[in-house]
């Protein structure tokens, strides 16, 4: 098992789409998450003001006659994993260490680098 999963402040597995009581249990608070595929493998992780409105909008079930942009994740997500982050700087910096943690060689081409404003 990998050592990041224990970084995680809660999860819940999935058998099919998300229900309203699984939604309940995710906090309505600001953090990253990341959903996994069958066997523990990663799909996507996500940073939101909001975990639980980003997750309903990412596994609602599609309206067939919405053209969708972003892919259907419901059908092949079986775990979300989330962590609390307290303000944008550490939802950022969450996300970072997150990703150095899960994909080691390849986290540099899933962080947008930009300028530092503050410095």
């Amino acid at each position: 098992m990998a050592d990041w999963i224990n970084t995680f402040d809660g999860d819940i597995q999935l058998t099919g789409p998300i229900s309203d009581e699984q939604l309940a249990e995710i906090p309505a608070k600001r953090g990253v998450f990341l959903l996994l595929a069958g066997g523990g493998r990663p799909i996507v992780m996500l940073t939101a003001a909001d975990m639980r409105a980003r997750l309903r909008n990412r596994l609602r079930n599609p309206d067939p006659q919405e053209r969708r942009k972003i892919p259907d994740l419901q059908a092949i997500t079986s775990r979300v994993m989330w962590k609390h982050a307290p303000s944008h700087f550490e939802t950022d910096l969450l996300f970072l260490e997150l990703a150095r943690q899960i994909w080691p060689k390849g986290y540099t081409s899933l962080v947008a680098f930009k300028p530092a404003w503050f410095v």
